[in-house]
C-alpha cells in the first residue's frame, strides 16, 4: 500500500504526497548509505529497553500501553495554568483514549491505575482537589528520555536532527514540547502503520514487535537489513525474554507464516526467513519513524527557542 492508493484527502498533511512522511520521503531515506546501520541500532535498542510484565499484559498489549502513557504525559504537558480543568486527570485521559480509539474508558482507567501503582504518575502536590489532578513522575520522564534518547542516537547517522535532539532531551521544556508535537500529529491522524499494514499482526500482540525485531537483529554477519537468509531463534528464549508464553510466541509465528510474512520449514522449525513483503514494510516503517521524530524534534526546538526568546524579551522590558 502507498500514498497513491489512499485518497490524499483522507491523509493528514504530513503523510500526503510531497509531505515529510510520504511514501517517497520514506523510500528516499531507505536509500541513505547509513540507513541499515541506523535501522539495526534502533531495533536493537528497542529490544534492549523492553520491559515485559505478565500483569501488564493482562490489561492491554504493550503498544497500546505506550500510547496511553504518552497521552497521559501529553495532557500534563498541555495543561494551561489559567484553566484548572486542564491537565492530566482520570477523566481527561479516558476521554482522549476514546477520542483516539486507543482503548475503552475501562481499559484506560485500568492502565492509569497501573501507572500509579508502578510509580509513573502521582497525585499533584498542589491544585484544586475537585479535579484530582495527576502529574508524571521523574520515573516516567526518565523512561521517555531513555527511549527517545536511544531513538535519536540511532537516527543521527541518517538525519541531522538526531544529535541535536538527543542533547536537548535533558531539558524539561524540550521534552514537553516534543510530546506535544508528537501527540498533536497523532491526533491529526498520523499513524505509521497506515503504509505498513503487514506489521499490524505483530504490533497488536504483546511483545509482537519485539519478537519481530529479535528475528531481524539475529541476522548473520554480512546479511542485509532486514536479513534475506534464515535466522535461528529459540521460542523458549523469546518467551522468557519478553514475559509471554511459548504458546503466545508459537501462535504469533504460525499466524505470520499463514499471512505470507515469514517462512519456516518442517526440517528446521527454528529457522525463520522474513519474506519480502514483511521486510519492505519494516524498512518503510522504520524510515517513517525516523522522519516523524525528526519533524517533532524540529517543532519542539522551534517552540523552545521561541519561548527562550520570549522570556529574554520579558526580562529586558
Amino acid at each position: 500500500m502507498d500514498d497513491q492508493t489512499i485518497s490524499a484527502a483522507a491523509l493528514p498533511p504530513l503523510m500526503r504526497p510531497g509531505g515529510e512522511l510520504s511514501t517517497a520521503a520514506a523510500a528516499a531515506l531507505c536509500e541513505h548509505p547509513n540507513f541499515a546501520e541506523a535501522m539495526r541500532a534502533v531495533l536493537t535498542e528497542n529490544v534492549r529497553l523492553y520491559r515485559g510484565n505478565r500483569v501488564l499484559n493482562y490489561v492491554g498489549y504493550d503498544r497500546g500501553r505506550l500510547v496511553v502513557a504518552m497521552l497521559a504525559f501529553y495532557l500534563h504537558a498541555s495543561r494551561r495554568p489559567d484553566d484548572p480543568t486542564s491537565g492530566l486527570t482520570a477523566q481527561s485521559l479516558k476521554s482522549l483514549c476514546v477520542e483516539q480509539e486507543v482503548c475503552s474508558p475501562g481499559r484506560a482507567r485500568a492502565m492509569l491505575s497501573l501507572m500509579r501503582l508502578f510509580g509513573y504518575v502521582a497525585s499533584a502536590p498542589e491544585g484544586d482537589r475537585r479535579f484530582k489532578l495527576l502529574v508524571p513522575t521523574e520515573l516516567l520522564m526518565a523512561s521517555l528520555r531513555q527511549r527517545w534518547g536511544a531513538m535519536f542516537a540511532a537516527m543521527a547517522p541518517v538525519l541531522p536532527e538526531g544529535a541535536a535532539a538527543g542533547e536537548a532531551l535533558t531539558r524539561d521544556d524540550f521534552l514537553g514540547a516534543l510530546v506535544r508535537s508528537g501527540m498533536d500529529q497523532y491526533r491529526s491522524g498520523v499513524r505509521l502503520l497506515r503504509f505498513a499494514p503487514e506489521l499490524r499482526l505483530f504490533a497488536e500482540r504483546n511483545a509482537g514487535l519485539m519478537i519481530l525485531f529479535s528475528l531481524v537483529i539475529a541476522a548473520e554477519p554480512g546479511d542485509t537489513m532486514p536479513p534475506i537468509r534464515p535466522v535461528r531463534v529459540s521460542i523458549s528464549e523469546l518467551a522468557r525474554r519478553f514475559s509471554v508464553s511459548r504458546v503466545h510466541v508459537g501462535r504469533l509465528l504460525r499466524d505470520a507464516e499463514a499471512a505470507g510474512l515469514i517462512e519456516r520449514t518442517a526440517s528446521a522449525p527454528d529457522a525463520i526467513t522474513l519474506l519480502p513483503p514483511l521486510s519492505r514494510a519494516l524498512r518503510h516503517a522504520t524510515a517513517l519513524m525516523f522522519l516523524f521524530f525528526a519533524h517533532c524534534a524540529r517543532a519542539a526546538m522551534a517552540e523552545v527557542g521561541e519561548e527562550s526568546r520570549r522570556v529574554l524579551r520579558d526580562g529586558l522590558t
